[in-house]
């Protein structure tokens, strides 16, 4: 080898950050997921914790909303963000999309996240029938896509005693 193909060789890491590279404790960019977050109304606040971890970034805020949307973007910062959440899709860097819509997109949203190779965490309820909870399942099998729903506070053990308390009849019999 040339001396100045050596030169080349052996400065090159020198021009690299060493967060690039997984050094002094950063997460390269190959170990963290990009998201975009769909839906910038509260239920989207709970995605703020997406900026306390080094293995994800929200690097996309959609909302029909500006003012909404403008919001979140200032809260993560340096992140693109969209009126339309078809546009949002189509950034190939976003690796998954968190979904915090209103109930009746929760599926449409996903099924196209899914489509265009993203991965989706989704609000609960994730569908509003049967047959639409199918349809999107089936959509993930066959993209090979992964899906999570959210149902935090279901097993904390609050809510559980709640549960425990209405079953048994402990606060009489509930109406509604």
């Amino acid at each position: 080898k040339s001396p100045a193909a050596i030169g080349v060789i052996t400065g090159f890491p020198s021009i690299i950050p060493s967060s690039v590279l997984g050094r002094n404790g950063a997460t390269p960019p190959s170990e963290r997921v990009n998201i975009g977050l769909i839906g910038c109304g509260n239920r989207s606040g709970a995605a703020i914790s997406y900026k306390k971890s080094p293995k994800s970034e929200v690097i996309a805020v959609c909302d029909p909303i500006r003012e909404r949307r403008l919001q979140r973007k200032k809260e993560y910062g340096n992140c693109s963000d969209f009126n339309e959440f078809r546009d949002l899709l189509v950034v190939k860097d976003i690796d998954a999309v968190h979904s915090a819509t209103s109930d009746h997109w929760h599926v449409p949203i996903s099924l196209d996240a899914v489509r265009s190779g993203k991965d989706v965490y989704v609000e609960k309820p994730m569908s509003l029938t049967i047959r639409e909870g199918r349809t999107l399942s089936d959509a993930v099998r066959r993209h090979g896509a992964v899906l999570q729903v959210g149902s935090q506070q279901r097993s904390e053990p609050a809510f559980r005693k709640a549960a425990e308390m209405v079953r048994n009849g402990w606060i009489g019999k509930v109406q509604s």
